[in-house]
């Protein structure tokens, strides 16, 4: 129905097979891009902030932040672009160990009145420095 993507605008550049790596405390720029394929009515252009756990126990996850880019109408066919922003906070810091993992990601959830929503998840690295700057 609509292709969905997330497009950071700052972020340190991500490694091959890696997500787009942010600091803690940094100031997050992107933007939600839409390209719906027919008119699309959209009650509510939800984007979020959030991290969630994965692995083996019980699953956790908060939502930090939330915003409602737009309410109205999506004309099929043309690009529609819309920027946020999120101060990221300064943990829980993504962490991928062999029991559980902690993942932030920008979630996206279009509100479409009598049909399923659509939504996109866009992981990204929450850490205070690159790895390689680890000293032996």
């Amino acid at each position: 129905m609509a292709a969905i993507t997330v497009v950071f605008q700052n972020g340190l550049p991500a490694k091959e097979g890696e997500p787009i790596r942010f600091q803690p405390g940094q100031q997050m720029l992107g933007e939600v891009v839409l390209r719906p394929q027919k008119d699309v009515t959209c009650r509510h252009l939800w984007v979020g902030l959030r991290w969630r756990t994965e692995g083996r126990g019980d699953f956790d996850s908060e939502e930090i932040n939330r915003v409602d880019l737009f309410q109205g109408t999506l004309r099929g066919g043309t690009v529609h672009s819309f920027p946020f922003a999120f101060a990221l906070p300064q943990q829980p810091w993504s962490y991928s160990g062999v029991l559980v993992k902690i993942i932030w990601e920008i979630s996206v959830e279009v509100d479409i009145p009598w049909a399923i929503n659509l939504r996109h998840q866009q992981p990204f690295l929450l850490l205070p420095h690159p790895p390689d700057d680890a000293t032996s």
